[in-house]
């Protein structure tokens, strides 16, 4: 019960190679139930690389065939053609029967899927399952804004170029012996359709088609707003000076000259206040002319 728990800690510290290397030892020496053995835990280590996994796959498949294990060799290469369908492979005839035997269990002799893959914005990404090489090339058709569709051959990624406000139709088919469409991605009578954002003019324009007598108007009024906000704080605190210039609860020294002073800045800031508001009032005035 040790021997398969201490192999797979040495494989998975083992340099990718070395589990490979002995494999292949014990199958020169022609002892395919050892290399089983071995392959099989190697199979189920998990930092295994896409390349590693298929090259410990194809080993096990080989010396299953080799110990009459037609099942589970049929078993491995399934494993090995779901995560390559296009896997080929050359090897003896007897191997070839099993591996063919396993592929045609797993894709039938016509199987061909144009899929649409997970895109990033503005390119379309395409995968083509072709277990068979059923396919020659792929057509891609596009059409803007309704118009005629327009064909060219196309790689399984493209961009999508949408002009601002317009929209693109496309759909991809997939060509076989004499341009026979034996796979596609919608179609002419429901094409994927792409619609590039407008942008809504109301919200740039300016009032009233951009007047500029308006847009100055605007302005004007809101100088008069600001200008009624100065006067309303200097009004408040002139009222403020002139009230505490008044109180009898000074002291005696602060009473004349100090009191004084303070009536006069209220008075001034008062004033102010009182030529801002009638400033504030004509602006605004004028601005609601100009605007309207």
């Amino acid at each position: 019960m040790l021997l398969p728990v201490t192999i797979g800690l040495v494989l998975l510290a083992a340099p990718s190679n070395a589990w490979m290397e002995e494999a292949r030892g014990l199958v020169d020496q022609l002892k395919f139930g050892e290399a089983i053995s071995r392959l099989e835990v190697a199979r189920q280590v998990p930092s295994l690389s896409a390349d590693q996994r298929r090259e410990v796959l194809e080993l096990l498949a080989y010396c299953q065939v080799a110990e009459g294990q037609r099942e589970a060799a049929e078993g491995t290469y399934i494993e090995l053609l779901r995560a390559q369908p296009e896997l080929e492979l050359d090897s003896s005839p007897k191997v070839m029967d099993v591996f063919l035997s396993a592929k045609r269990k797993l894709y039938p002799p016509d199987y061909v899927r144009l899929e649409e893959a997970p895109s990033p914005a503005g390119r379309v990404q395409l995968v083509l399952i072709d277990p068979w090489k059923r396919v020659k090339w792929l057509m891609r058709f596009e059409r803007r804004d309704g118009g005629a569709w327009r064909e060219e051959e196309s790689d399984a990624s493209f961009p999508l170029q949408v002009t601002r406000g317009g929209v693109l139709e496309w759909y991809v088919e997939a060509r076989g012996e004499g341009g026979a469409v034996v796979a596609q991605v919608a179609s002419a009578a429901s094409p994927r359709r792409v619609e590039a954002q407008r942008i809504d003019q109301s919200a740039t324009e300016l009032p009233r088609e951009g007047n500029p007598r308006r847009v100055a108007g605007f302005i004007v009024m809101g100088v008069a707003v600001a200008a009624a906000s100065v006067a309303t704080g200097l009004a408040v605190n002139g009222w403020k000076l002139r009230q505490d210039a008044r109180d009898p609860s000074r002291p005696p020294g602060d009473a004349a000259d100090t009191a004084r002073a303070a009536d006069r800045d209220g008075v001034t800031q008062q004033q102010v206040s009182v030529g801002l508001f009638i400033g504030a009032g004509l602006t605004f005035g004028a601005g609601v002319v100009l605007a309207w």
